[in-house]
């Protein structure tokens, strides 16, 4: 009789720590369902299909800044790059918008496929070039920035 209930304890045992460890795995896919999901820094669309670019996949942001007009260089990820050459390549004639938070800051028809994987953005001011570097280095969110940088998202 003894046997048994050393069996049966081992098997509950056994039970009780399989229970825990599933309480572990469940509090941390909770953890993770949690998580907010990151937001996009940019969004393109062309013909009728809208890209989301985030943080991870730019690899640089350059700024030139000559005075009150501010060019903005994003160089992507090669993963980014080309599908951004891809889509250029389909989409060649046809307008394409970039937006920032929601903004857009850019309209232009496709001439040619960019294979650089390079988007270009000309005319920002300097502080929403800063912003947008901001964005990309995880210090800020579209949600947290003030409304004044990208007043058209709002």
């Amino acid at each position: 009789m003894s046997h048994r209930l050393i069996i049966l304890a081992s098997a509950l045992s056994v039970l009780a720590g399989f229970a825990h460890a599933q309480g572990a795995v469940s509090d941390r896919a909770l953890d993770l369902l949690m998580t907010p999901t990151p937001s996009p820094m940019i969004t393109y669309a062309l013909i009728g299909r809208l890209t989301a670019i985030m943080p991870g996949d730019v690899a640089d942001i350059e700024i030139s800044d000559s005075g009150e007009i501010t060019d903005v260089f994003i160089r992507l990820e090669p993963e980014a790059a080309a599908e951004y050459s891809s889509w250029t390549e389909v989409g060649t004639g046809f307008e394409m918008t970039v937006s920032i938070c929601g903004m857009r800051v850019l309209e232009s028809i496709i001439d040619a496929p960019v294979s650089s994987g390079t988007i270009y953005i000309p005319g920002l001011n300097a502080i929403q070039a800063e912003a947008l570097r901001a964005l990309w280095a995880g210090r800020q969110t579209c949600s947290t920035l003030p409304h004044e940088v990208f007043p058209l998202a709002q």
